[in-house]
């Protein structure tokens, strides 16, 4: 299923090198935005495939765009947080060409259960309602935790106990694992881990909240497939 895959590339962006790693695992925890001429390691013997990547109902934007931004994310990660917004409008300004598909990688304490919330309204608001409350929850991350969890729910038109008995599922529990597994079988070492599917199924890995201004560059070399 893997398609035309390349592990890591750089590329040239005027003169800004903007390095992309797909494998190696590491430690968890929150990343800072990679360094221009970062090294990375070429290989190609990556395990996972664009489709696999892509295969989660979080989607903001046009879900037939032809690049993909997977990115998996920590609500209790500061940078998450920072690139949230970046990734709102970078959507927002290629509506036809790109699309954003939100997965879970929580590494913070509280983060897992975070996710399970989010997971929860998404199933019983809609994903109009994950993504509200994704964004809500990156603006208050000193409040999150089972009273927030509860507003949150009652502005979503969700009583408490729905909202309670959900989060115990297993099965609300293996979706989180999954994208865990996957974070970490795709290079994921930190948050957030962002993976770009171009036109042609060419997977980008991207470290860190990198400012918009990249994220433009990259997007633009991108459209040149299209």
């Amino acid at each position: 299923m893997g398609g035309n895959v390349k592990i890591s590339l750089s590329i040239i962006l005027g003169s800004l090198i903007v390095a992309f790693v797909i494998m190696g695992m590491g430690k968890g925890g929150t990343e800072e935005p990679t360094a221009p001429g970062a090294h990375t390691q070429n290989t190609r013997n990556n395990p996972i495939s664009a489709e696999e990547l892509k295969d989660t109902t979080h989607i903001f934007g046009n879900p037939d765009a032809p690049i993909t931004i997977v990115e998996f994310s920590d609500y209790e990660c500061p940078f998450c947080s920072r690139l949230h917004p970046i990734l709102e409008r970078v959507v927002a300004e290629n509506p036809d060409t790109v699309q954003w598909r939100y997965r879970h990688f929580p590494l913070h304490r509280e983060a897992p259960r975070t996710s399970r919330a989010a997971e929860c309204i998404a199933r019983m608001a809609g994903e109009e309602a994950f993504f509200d409350f994704s964004a809500a929850a990156f603006d208050n991350m000193r409040s999150l935790g089972p009273e927030y969890y509860a507003q949150e729910a009652a502005r979503h038109g969700i009583a408490r106990s729905d909202l309670e008995s959900c989060m115990a599922e297993d099965a609300i529990q293996e979706i989180i694992q999954k994208d865990l597994a996957l974070a970490r079988a795709s290079g994921g070492r930190g948050t957030p881990h962002n993976v770009i599917i171009s036109p042609n199924g060419e997977m980008l890995a991207v470290p860190g909240a990198i400012p918009y201004e990249q994220w433009t560059s990259i997007i633009n070399q991108m459209q040149q497939e299209i």
